[in-house]
C-alpha cells in the first residue's frame, strides 16, 4: 500500500519509540536489537510501520532483499514445500534476505512444525547479521502455545508496545487522511469522530471514508448530526464493546505499562496497583 509510509505515519507519545526503532531498521545500519518486536492491538499501526520499513528500505537501497508476509502465509508456504518435498528451496528463499518481517506471529502458536522452521530461519538470519521484525497483539511472554526457546528469541531483542491512540493523535490522523484525500470536512465533525471512535485507527479511518462517501452521494453538507446518523451502527457497537480484555488494555495503557506486566505474577507496586484497578 503506497499510503503506508513513514511520511504518512502520525507520531505521538503512544507510538514514538516504535516509529524510531522502525526508522533505524529501514536505514539499513547496524542496530543493537534483533528482532524488533512490535506489540499492539488491532488497527494501532504495527502493519503500517512494517510496510513503511519495506518502502523506505527499497527507496534507499533497491538491491536490499526484503520479505514481508503474515505468519499465516509463512506457514502456508512451508506446508507447500513439505508436500512438494522441496524444503531446501523454502529455506533458501527465507534465509537469503536482508530483512524478514512476519506479521501476526500469534498465528503459528500451537503449530509446532512451523515454529521449528521459523526458529531455525530466525537463528540463521540473526547469525548473518540480518534483521528480523515480528508483530503480535501481545508480548512474547504472553504468547501461548509457543516453545520456550522461540519465546526467548522473540523477547531477546527490542519489544515495543504501541499503546491505543489518545484523542489528539486520533484527531491528527483524521486531519492527515483528509489532506491526503484532498477532502475538506468541518473540524467539529472530525472532533466528533475522534471523541467517539476510540477502539482502533482502522475503524476510525473506516468511519471517515463512510462520511466522505455519504457527502458525495447525498450532496448534503456534513454536520455532527448527519455524521451521528450515518455512523449509528459503528457508534452503537463501540458503546457495547466492553470486555475483560478491553478493560485490561485500557488500564495498562492508562498506567503506561505493558499488558504482559500487568498480567504477570509480579507483586511490584507499579504492576500490582494497575492490576487491582483492572480487577475492580
Amino acid at each position: 500500500d503506497l499510503r503506508l509510509t513513514f511520511e504518512n505515519f502520525i507520531v505521538a507519545d503512544t507510538n514514538a519509540l516504535a516509529f524510531k526503532a522502525a526508522r533505524r531498521v529501514a536505514d539499513g545500519e547496524a542496530v543493537s536489537f534483533n528482532p524488533l518486536f512490535l506489540q499492539a492491538g488491532v488497527g494501532l499501526g504495527k502493519t503500517h510501520l512494517m510496510q513503511a520499513i519495506a518502502d523506505s528500505s527499497r527507496r534507499r537501497d533497491p538491491s536490499r532483499r526484503i520479505v514481508y508476509m503474515s505468519a499465516e502465509r509463512f506457514m502456508y508456504r512451508f506446508v507447500q514445500s513439505l508436500r512438494a518435498r522441496d524444503t531446501m528451496s523454502f529455506k533458501e528463499k527465507f534465509r537469503d534476505v536482508d530483512v524478514l518481517m512476519i506479521d501476526d506471529i500469534r498465528f503459528i502458536c500451537g503449530k509446532e512444525a512451523t515454529q521449528e522452521e521459523f526458529f531455525h530461519t530466525f537463528n540463521a538470519l540473526v547469525s548473518q547479521g540480518k534483521q528480523v521484525v515480528v508483530s503480535a497483539d501481545s508480548a512474547p511472554s504472553a504468547l501461548e502455545g509457543i516453545s520456550d526457546r522461540l519465546r526467548s528469541r522473540l523477547g531477546g531483542g527490542l519489544v515495543v508496545d504501541i499503546r491505543p491512540a489518545e484523542y489528539d493523535l486520533r484527531l491528527k490522523i483524521l486531519e492527515k487522511k483528509c489532506a491526503l484525500a484532498r477532502r475538506s470536512i468541518p473540524h467539529d465533525v472530525l472532533a466528533f469522530l475522534a471523541s467517539n471512535i476510540t477502539s482502533n485507527i482502522r475503524e476510525l479511518e473506516g468511519a471517515l471514508h463512510r462520511l466522505i462517501a455519504y457527502a458525495e452521494l447525498s450532496d448534503l453538507p456534513l454536520t455532527v448530526a448527519s455524521a451521528e446518523d450515518s455512523l449509528k451502527d459503528i457508534l452503537r457497537a463501540g458503546g457495547q464493546r466492553l470486555s475483560v480484555e478491553n478493560i485490561q488494555k485500557k488500564t495498562a495503557a492508562h498506567y503506561k505499562i505493558s499488558l504482559a506486566d500487568m498480567l504477570s505474577a509480579s507483586r511490584a507496586r507499579a504492576f500490582a496497583r494497575p492490576r487491582q484497578v483492572a480487577m475492580y
